[in-house]
């Protein structure tokens, strides 16, 4: 890659806390990734979210490549200041964010927060949701544009019935411009959704990358066969070339609790004596931690303080005896 920073905005489709999505099958290949997308995301939130990562990372058309991943209409998000738990991890506004029509409060919900979504869930109109998501893909698409940044856009959540029923779903000739001028900015005509069959799930990572391969080849490469090839669905190790040895070295590691909030215990069970290198790195591709320790034959344990870490998924990497271990971890 020419470009050195890689950035993604966009809902679950683009940040997945359990594997591999689109954008990170793209952004291993950069020297620098921001997944920056959330899940539940409204395009509104993309957005602004967006707009404040310009002002944070001074966006540069000479090293930047820019993707995101339109959301569904319907949703609402909303910064809340509420979960001082959380806030004091976090120096970002959290967002109450997902689909109107099917929220739930949870037992993190305040009641002003339930009060002000089910106001949402009385007044919203779908008419309002695709306004608010035209204005808000065409701010970001403008934005790109005039500042020359490499970027593409695509659609996670397929949108294209609205167009087809409009007099079904009650959308009048000014809300169905708005969905073609939508339908038009897009630069890969096919959601990831309509790619998937319209699954009830999230697509797997082979299907990412599938959508990549048929439609953004020239964004991924090496690396992203090794990360789609990589089982990001339990505990997992990567291994080099398999050669025949006499001798059994074997080397085990477990984290708990995991999920944690306040720290976490790495326990690493070896046969011998040996150096161990371990990786914290978050879902944005970062490296928080670095460093490396001895353990002895037997059972070594040692932990680590997370209390400062933003709540989500991220992975620990050990490197010993020319072996790589990669766990999930996730703080609450």
């Amino acid at each position: 890659m020419t470009k050195k920073r890689f950035f993604s905005f966009g809902c679950s489709f683009t940040k997945d806390w359990d594997c591999p999505t689109w954008s990170d099958l793209i952004g291993i290949q950069f020297d620098e990734y921001y997944n920056l997308a959330m899940p539940g995301s409204s395009n509104t939130l993309i957005m602004q979210r967006f707009i404040e990562s310009d002002l944070f990372y001074n966006f540069n058309k000479d090293t930047d490549v820019i993707m995101i991943g339109i959301s569904g209409f319907g949703r609402m998000s909303f910064p809340i200041t509420k979960y001082d738990d959380y806030i004091k991890k976090d120096n970002h506004y959290l967002y109450s964010r997902g689909d109107i029509e099917s929220y739930e409060p949870s037992k993190f919900d305040t009641p002003e927060l339930i009060e002000t979504i089910n106001f949402f869930k009385k007044h919203n109109k779908k008419s309002y949701s695709i306004f608010d998501s035209f204005i808000s893909i065409k701010i970001i698409k403008d934005l790109l544009t005039a500042k020359g940044i490499e970027h593409k856009i695509i659609s996670a959540l397929d949108y294209k019935h609205y167009i087809n029923d409009a007099e079904v779903y009650g959308i009048n000739n000014q809300l169905k411009s708005y969905l073609i001028n939508i339908q038009n900015i897009l630069d890969v005509e096919e959601s990831i959704n309509e790619f998937d069959n319209f699954s009830e799930h999230h697509p797997t990572p082979k299907t990412y990358y599938s959508f990549l391969e048929k439609y953004l080849p020239e964004y991924i490469g090496e690396k992203s066969l090794e990360l789609l090839n990589t089982d990001f669905n339990g505990d997992f190790k990567i291994y080099g070339p398999l050669k025949a040895e006499c001798t059994v070295e074997s080397t085990n590691i477990g984290l708990y609790p995991n999920p944690c909030d306040m720290e976490v215990t790495l326990s690493i069970a070896s046969q011998i004596p040996t150096e161990v290198n371990y990786t914290l790195i978050s879902q944005e591709g970062k490296v928080l931690v670095n460093k490396q320790m001895a353990v002895q034959s037997g059972i070594t344990l040692f932990t680590m303080d997370v209390s400062n870490y933003p709540s989500g998924m991220y992975m620990l990497q050990f490197d010993v005896n020319d072996k790589r271990f990669i766990k999930k971890l996730t703080v609450q």
